[in-house]
C-alpha cells in the first residue's frame, strides 16, 4: 500500500517510500526469465521508517531596534529567542516562521498563537497561518513582553516537535523630542521662518 509509478518489469526500479507515521516493511519478489525458462523466485525486505515530525524555528525577520540581532537561549525542549534591546512601540515587526523544516520534505502549513501578553493590550498578527505574519508593537508606559508560539504541521497534519517560540521586547512609550532649529537673524520687516520639523 502506498507505492505509486512503480516498474515492476524494470531491471532496477524505484520507488518513493511512502509517508507513514509506522514502521512500513515490504517485501519484493523477484524473478528473472531467459526467454525460456523463469528463475527461482528471490525476494527483499525493504523497511520504511515512520514520519518524524517536523522541526519548527521562529525568529524575527524585521523589526529589532537599531538592527540588532536576536540572542538565542536553548535547552533540550525548547528554543527562546529573546530581542537585546527591544523594540519601539509602533514598530512593524515581521515575524519569520521559514527556517523550518521537515525530514519527509513535506509541505508545512504555520499556525502562530500568542503564547503571552500584558492582560490589558490586544495584540492580533495579520495573519496567523502565514509564514511571515506582522503586527505593531502596542503602545505601553512600561516594557512588556510579547511570547509568539510556532507550531507546524507536516501534508500528515503531524505537529513539530518541539514547537518554538520567540518573545519580543516592547519598550515603553518615550516622551517626544522637542527641536526648534537653528537660532534665526533678521532686520525688522523681514519674514523669519522656523524650523520644526527636526522634532521626533
Amino acid at each position: 500500500p502506498g507505492i505509486t509509478q512503480f516498474n515492476s518489469t524494470a531491471q532496477s526500479p524505484a520507488f518513493t517510500a511512502p509517508d507513514y507515521p509506522n514502521i512500513t516493511n515490504y517485501t519484493f519478489y523477484l524473478v528473472v526469465n531467459d526467454g525460456e525458462f523463469n528463475s527461482v523466485k528471490d525476494s527483499v525486505l525493504v523497511t520504511v521508517l515512520p514520519n518524524k515530525p517536523p522541526i519548527s524555528k521562529a525568529s524575527i525577520l524585521k523589526g529589532w531596534l537599531d538592527g540588532k540581532l536576536t540572542i538565542s537561549k536553548s535547552d533540550t525542549n525548547k528554543t527562546e529567542k529573546i530581542s537585546n534591546n527591544g523594540v519601539d512601540q509602533g514598530t512593524e515587526i515581521t515575524l519569520d516562521a521559514t527556517r523550518s523544516s521537515d525530514y519527509n520534505k513535506d509541505a508545512l502549513d504555520y499556525v502562530w498563537t500568542v503564547w503571552s501578553k500584558p492582560e490589558d493590550v490586544e495584540v492580533s498578527l495579520s495573519d496567523s497561518t502565514s509564514d511571515k505574519p506582522t503586527f505593531k508593537a502596542p503602545d505601553r508606559d512600561e516594557v512588556s513582553y510579547y511570547v509568539f508560539l510556532l507550531t507546524v504541521f507536516d501534508e500528515n497534519g503531524i505537529p513539530s516537535d518541539p514547537l518554538d517560540k520567540v518573545t519580543i521586547k516592547v519598550m515603553k512609550n518615550k516622551p517626544p523630542l522637542a527641536d526648534a532649529g537653528d537660532d534665526k537673524t533678521g532686520f525688522k520687516g523681514n519674514m523669519i521662518l522656523l524650523n520644526g520639523t527636526g522634532s521626533n
